[in-house]
């Protein structure tokens, strides 16, 4: 039987969530919480003493490196990302056990939906493969990987808190196509969400994303994808900025992104 790491990420009194977030206590689950700007508030009573979480106050600024924190500390055979404000379904451990033993990819993401449970953006219908085209619109609390000794990590410039706020978990999820592993999708719901993101803030710092996001996914060859990735994904770039502006402020973050 497998164990699960469920790996969340905390900020502030933003804490004060985790009742809602953390289960009772269940066979082979086991909660790691990653805490920032944490000098005015503390883990909740109620979880202190439970040992099937482990509280960690780190003094690192940006959601990523959080996550590569709790990436590191984690131990058990498959692991999930999760926020302080995600509502996980009842079953959400078996469905990520029962997918993890049925199916030998690496990562493994799932559906999830909004407070009202309807489906956050339009998922695949069938159980699929992922490739570097379809990874560009995963979210971080979709995403569940078999944990191993070679921990892949998210870049610590990118994600919620940094100058680049978007696009960190297509680069994550690209890292384990480089490395040829397999990335699989399943059409289960495990977790509930706001619709808000920080992704979803259009502003010239999430336009420059895109591009960087786009050339540390797909590498210099990449360059092929901007014209056609900013026409067919237009509503990404929907602000009151001109067309033209934000399509250089998108090139522009392709051609800085830094990383291929």
């Amino acid at each position: 039987m497998y164990k699960l790491d469920v790996l969340i990420s905390t900020h502030g009194n933003r804490i004060k969530n985790l009742p809602n977030v953390i289960k009772e206590k269940r066979e082979n689950v086991f909660y790691l919480i990653a805490h920032q700007n944490h000098s005015k508030c503390n883990l909740p009573i109620e979880f202190e003493h439970r040992e099937d979480i482990q509280y960690y106050k780190i003094d690192s600024i940006g959601v990523t490196k959080s996550r590569n924190f709790l990436i590191n500390k984690s131990k058990s055979e498959i692991c999930y990302f999760c926020d302080d404000d995600v509502v996980l379904y009842d079953d959400f451990n078996d469905k990520v056990f029962k997918a993890h033993t049925n199916d030998k990819s690496k990562v493994i993401t799932f559906i999830t939906t909004d407070k009202s449970g309807v489906q956050r953006k339009n998922f695949p219908k069938t159980l699929c493969k992922r490739n570097y085209f379809n990874i560009l619109s995963i979210g971080t609390i979709e995403i569940s990987f078999k944990n191993s000794i070679d921990k892949v990590e998210f870049d610590t410039d990118m994600g919620a808190g940094s100058l680049i706020p978007c696009g960190d978990e297509a680069v994550y999820i690209s890292k384990y196509l480089k490395q040829g592993h397999d990335v699989s999708f399943h059409p289960v719901c495990i977790a509930q969400h706001d619709l808000v993101s920080s992704g979803g803030n259009i502003e010239a710092a999430s336009v420059k994303a895109r591009g960087v996001t786009l050339r540390r996914t797909f590498g210099s060859r990449g360059v092929i994808f901007v014209i056609p990735f900013f026409i067919f994904r237009r509503k990404l770039f929907s602000n009151k900025s001109s067309f033209i502006h934000n399509f250089i402020i998108f090139f522009k973050g392709f051609l800085t992104a830094g990383k291929s």
